[in-house]
C-alpha cells in the first residue's frame, strides 16, 4: 500500500528500509523483505529521491545522458520511474511504501554533480540534502521508535547513497543496519574501497538466507525496465548477477543470501 503523507506513518512496522532511489530497496533487500512479509511482519520502504525537477530548469549533460540510457525523455523520466516503482512494490505483496519527495543529485545540485566521476565520489559539502535528511530521519525515528531501520552502506560511492548513510548513522548510531548496495557491490573493487573508508569503525555482518524468495526478488527487479541496461547490461544479465552475488554471500546452510552490516 502506498502511504501518501508522513502523518500516516505510525509505530506499526518492524522493519523500515531507506532507499535513495527508485529501485534500491528491491535491488539490495528484496529477498529479505519478501521473507519478512511472508512471516507476517510489517515492512515499510521509504524512497528518498522521487521528485521531478522543475520543467523550466535546464538539465545537465549528465542528466541528459542518463535519460538517453533509460530511453526516456526529460518529461517522462521521473513519472515513468515512479510507475516502475509502483509495479515493483506490487510484486512484494504487503509491502507499504512512501515517497519522500526529494530530488535526485543529478537534478538537485547539477552544478556539483555533472559528471559520472563527481556523482560517484565524495558528496559536495554544500549539498542541501545533508541537513534535510537528518531532519527527516529524526522525525521517522520519533514516529517509529520500535522499528529496525536499514540504509545503504554506500558501496559504489554514489553521493545519494553516501549522504543517506551519513545521515542515518548520525541519527541512529549503531542501531541502524546497512545493506550492501546492489549492483555496485558486485562490481570489481567497490566493496574493498568502501570498507577501506570505514576501516576505523567496528563492524559486524549478518547474512540472511533468501533461498525461498530469490525468484520473487528478481521478479520485482524486472519491474524497472528503464534501469536494467544501465545497471546490468540487460534483463538476462541482471538475473545472472543478482543470483551470482546472492550465492556469494549466502549464510551457512543456504544457497542464496543478502547481507547487512552494523557499525559501531
Amino acid at each position: 500500500m502506498q502511504i501518501e503523507t508522513l502523518d500516516q506513518l505510525g509505530d506499526t512496522y518492524e522493519h523500515v528500509y531507506i532507499s535513495p532511489h527508485l529501485d534500491d530497496t528491491p535491488l539490495s533487500c528484496g529477498g529479505a523483505i519478501a521473507a519478512q512479509l511472508a512471516a507476517g511482519q510489517h515492512v515499510l520502504s521509504i524512497t528518498l529521491c522521487t521528485a521531478a525537477p522543475a520543467p523550466a530548469r535546464p538539465l545537465s549533460a549528465l542528466a541528459e545522458e542518463f535519460h538517453s540510457q533509460w530511453q526516456l525523455t526529460a518529461a517522462q523520466a521521473v513519472s515513468a520511474r515512479l510507475a516502475e516503482e509502483r509495479e515493483a512494490m506490487a510484486r512484494l505483496p504487503g509491502l507499504d511504501y512512501w515517497w519522500a519527495g526529494r530530488l535526485d543529485a543529478i537534478y538537485r545540485f547539477p552544478e556539483a554533480y555533472n559528471t559520472r566521476e563527481s556523482l560517484f565520489n565524495t558528496p559536495d559539502p554544500r549539498d542541501p540534502q545533508f541537513s534535510d535528511l537528518a531532519e527527516l530521519f529524526s522525525a521517522l525515528r520519533q514516529r517509529m521508535p520500535q522499528a529496525t531501520f536499514y540504509g545503504p552502506m554506500g558501496i559504489g560511492l554514489h553521493v545519494d547513497h553516501l549522504i543517506a548513510h551519513t545521515s542515518l548513522l548520525s541519527v541512529f548510531g549503531n542501531a541502524v543496519r546497512f545493506y550492501e548496495d546492489l549492483p555496485y557491490v558486485a562490481w570489481p573493487d567497490t566493496f574493498d574501497i568502501r570498507m577501506a573508508q570505514l576501516a576505523d569503525a567496528p563492524r559486524s555482518a549478518h547474512a540472511i538466507a533468501i533461498d525461498a524468495t530469490l525468484t520473487q526478488k528478481i521478479h520485482a527487479i524486472h519491474a524497472y525496465p528503464s534501469q536494467l541496461y544501465e545497471l546490468f547490461g540487460g534483463a538476462e544479465a541482471m538475473e545472472q548477477q543478482i543470483a551470482g552475488y546472492a550465492a556469494s554471500v549466502a549464510p551457512t546452510g543456504a544457497h542464496y543470501g543478502e547481507r547487512v552490516w552494523q557499525l559501531g
